[in-house]
């Protein structure tokens, strides 16, 4: 599977909203979004610090990770996290899992089954981030998903720490996984664990503890979410979601729409490449109007023989944390 810039440019939008969505919001008692809204961030906290906990790592103790639930679709519904970066990519493993693999009968998604990534085009900002990904299900119904991410200070790389500055190819940095089945039936696979161990040779406890941090950190959103479809039902779940979806959206345009329209434009300089100096070019000009922004990056400097290159998903992300950290916040 190569990759697929269609389902990048759709993964990281909310899917149209059915019918049936709309009327089991429709069916939302009084007090129900704002209870239940706030009962989904407590599950997703309880989560994080499932991970931070058990985790062993640095990077994952200091913040830059993630815990997030998103639905049977895969589109965001809530979070916790120390950065945005990865709330705004951890949807499209989930997208990737649900377009390939769930009527793949080699693969397939199943109750209990546990999903794994790295891959900087499908989740992370770069090799360092892993993510763990769980299905929730409910009476037998696909009803969530839980993500739990963070960067790991190691990929096996060229060099040593993960943040491979010498790198001239993505080649050069190490473990990088498309979402994979590491689990089934809540058991992790030990054969995967090894697989991992191989990849990760410099630093191999850490990556195995680590990996079952996030696991548990997962499995713990997936047993809260279930009991909470279990108590309200999974339609109460589809209601609750695609609320919190379009408040959230609704929230956001109103924002802009608040703003002076017009064009601001700004250039940053870099002074290296990461493996020599040199001097990239990076400006940005924001076109507001009414109640939309266009984020226009035309004139960057081109792609070059050093590690400072960005995908899609990653100009996105980056441009996300500074809207939702600073003028939405």
């Amino acid at each position: 599977m190569s990759f697929d810039t269609e389902l990048v440019d759709q993964g990281l939008k909310p899917s149209p909203p059915t019918d049936e969505e709309l009327a089991a919001v429709e069916e939302l008692s009084p007090g129900d979004y704002e209870i239940y809204a706030e009962n989904l961030v407590l599950i997703t906290e309880e989560g994080k610090a499932v991970m931070t906990k058990m985790g062993i790592s640095s990077m994952l103790h200091s913040g830059d990770s993630m815990a997030a639930i998103y639905t049977a679709k895969g589109d965001l519904v809530t979070s916790v996290c120390g950065t945005y970066l990865h709330v705004v990519t951890g949807q499209i493993p989930v997208k990737f899992i649900m377009k390939y693999f769930r009527d793949d009968p080699t693969v397939g998604v199943q109750e209990g089954d546990v999903f794994y990534c790295n891959e900087a085009i499908y989740g992370g900002i770069h090799n360092p981030d892993q993510f763990a990904i769980m299905p929730i299900f409910n009476e037998g119904e696909l009803v969530a998903w839980a993500v739990v991410g963070a960067h790991q200070p190691e990929t096996g790389g060229k060099e040593p720490g993960g943040q491979i500055i010498t790198a001239v190819t993505r080649h050069d940095e190490g473990m990088k996984l498309t979402p994979i089945k590491i689990g089934e039936g809540y058991q992790l696979k030990s054969d995967l664990l090894k697989m991992m161990e191989n990849f990760i040779s410099r630093a191999p406890r850490m990556q195995v503890t680590d990996v079952r941090a996030r696991v548990a950190a997962c499995d713990r959103i997936r047993v809260r979410t279930q009991k909470l479809a279990q108590k309200k039902g999974n339609r109460f779940l589809q209601g609750l979601f695609r609320k919190i979806i379009t408040e959230s959206a609704e929230g956001a345009r109103k924002r802009i729409q608040a703003w002076n329209d017009g064009v601001y434009r700004h250039v940053v300089f870099i002074d290296t490449t990461g493996l020599e100096a040199s001097l990239l070019r990076v400006p940005i000009a924001l076109h507001k109007k009414g109640d939309r922004l266009l984020v226009d990056l035309t004139g960057s400097s081109p792609e070059h023989e050093g590690s400072f290159q960005s995908l899609a998903p990653c100009v996105r992300a980056h441009c996300a944390i500074y809207f939702y950290q600073f003028p939405f916040s």
